[in-house]
């Protein structure tokens, strides 16, 4: 196996994300895509789940948020925002379709089981 390169500050700074991964949801519903977040955004997405004294603040909207940050189009533009009614609107699709959607994010932003146990304290 040949050597790594070494990157400059330049480079580490103009590392591109990941294409949108193609995610089919379950009962031939249609087709959907996941982007990978930036590193604030999954900074914020992981600040949110903490209470004002930095305790663990539990699981609820965990899905819907993820989904918010993630879902979007085939170019990798979000078509949700994180505005409560979009994070209402989410949460209220079928359990079986918002997990298709949790699991293709959680897999494409290299977010561990372990990972989700420490946000969410479960």
């Amino acid at each position: 196996m040949g050597r790594m390169e070494n990157l400059t500050a330049d480079q580490i700074l103009s590392l591109s994300s990941p294409a949108p991964l193609a995610v089919d949801l379950p009962g031939k519903q249609g087709r959907v895509f996941v982007r990978v977040m930036t590193g604030s955004e999954r900074d914020g997405f992981e600040q949110w789940f903490m209470d004002a004294k930095g305790r663990k603040a539990g699981l609820v909207g965990f899905r819907a948020r993820l989904a918010a940050l993630t879902l979007c189009d085939e170019n990798g533009a979000r078509l949700f925002t994180d505005s409560p009614e979009h994070l209402q609107q989410l949460g209220s699709l079928p359990a079986p379709a918002l997990q298709r959607i949790f699991e293709a994010a959680q897999k494409h932003n290299a977010m561990t089981e372990e990972d989700i146990e420490e946000i969410t304290g479960n």
